[in-house]
């Protein structure tokens, strides 16, 4: 019996050949990249987090740096509230405490007129860097400019550091870097989100009558980077709710919630306060500290 021959009509036939994917196999390779998705994307997103996070404590450090080469130079004393701009008349230190703010009348809180304000305050000189006074972590830079909640500073100081004198009576503040207690635990600038074109003023809280008033920003997950008068800088991760609700009311909205309601309804039962007054500092510093905290 002879074999067929390639080509015959005895030969068996080809199968069809066919192109492309079925519907399911589409619907299992998008179902599989989903997964994947959904598997890569938190951790991009937390290493985006960590990168951020990690410049902004270096912007913190040499922030921290240049504060106390600033007090090395000026017989240990930090910046004041007020500060002779270009030898003239002495004008409050508005933006976020330690740099003059937008200067000239009737100026609007822009990028130029931002930075302009930065250049001339006290502690340029010793870090002269725009950039090292934003977190590139903060979103806010992405919002037009001029709509509420555009900013593109980062930090503020907090009051206790030489700050308003008059803010609060009972506790002035320090005006000299070796008065200062416990300098690793007193911190000098923190992360905040004013709404009004940059960080208005120092940042304060109670102390003779333990509360919240100024809110912080988290731009790094749940957590705030903070400088401290040693010169070290670290992160800090929030705890209750209601900083966490206030905080992201301040980034997200553009709404400051001064003095919102501490957790458990009491400045003494909420953890995130009790951070942050231990490190606040004040002259009689550890007077009007709940025994609590201490």
């Amino acid at each position: 019996m002879s074999l067929p021959r390639i080509g015959s009509p005895w030969s068996s036939p080809r199968p069809a050949s066919r192109d492309g994917f079925t519907l399911i196999e589409l619907l299992v390779v998008i179902a599989i990249i989903a997964i994947l998705a959904g598997m890569l994307l938190p951790a991009l997103s937390k290493s985006k987090e960590t990168a951020t996070g990690a410049a902004c404590l270096s912007n913190q450090r040499q922030l921290q740096l240049a504060w106390n080469l600033y007090a090395g130079d000026n017989y240990d004393t930090m910046p004041g509230y007020t500060f002779k701009v270009d030898n003239g008349p002495a004008v409050d230190l508005d933006g976020g405490g330690f740099w003059p703010g937008v200067l000239g009348a009737g100026k609007a809180a822009n990028l130029t007129n931002v930075q302009a304000g930065i250049r001339k305050g006290p502690v340029f000189p010793y870090a002269s860097s725009v950039q090292m006074h934003h977190c590139p972590g903060d979103p806010r830079i992405r919002r037009k400019i001029g709509q509420k909640g555009w900013a593109f500073d980062s930090y503020s100081r907090a009051n206790g550091m030489n700050g308003i004198q008059d803010w609060e009576a009972a506790a002035p503040p320090v005006a000299k870097i070796s008065a200062i207690q416990l300098p690793s635990q007193m911190y000098t600038f923190l992360e905040e989100a004013d709404p009004r074109g940059h960080n208005w003023g120092t940042w304060v809280l109670s102390v003779s009558s333990p509360g919240w008033i100024d809110a912080m920003a988290i731009f790094h997950n749940n957590a705030s980077s903070f400088s401290f008068a040693d010169g070290h800088s670290e992160m800090h991760k929030w705890l209750e709710k209601t900083s966490l609700d206030a905080f992201r009311k301040s980034v997200q909205q553009g709404v400051d919630p001064f003095g919102w309601t501490p957790a458990g309804g009491s400045a003494l039962k909420d953890r995130d306060f009790k951070f942050m007054m231990r490190g606040y500092t004040w002259r009689d510093y550890p007077k009007y500290l709940p025994a609590s905290f201490q």
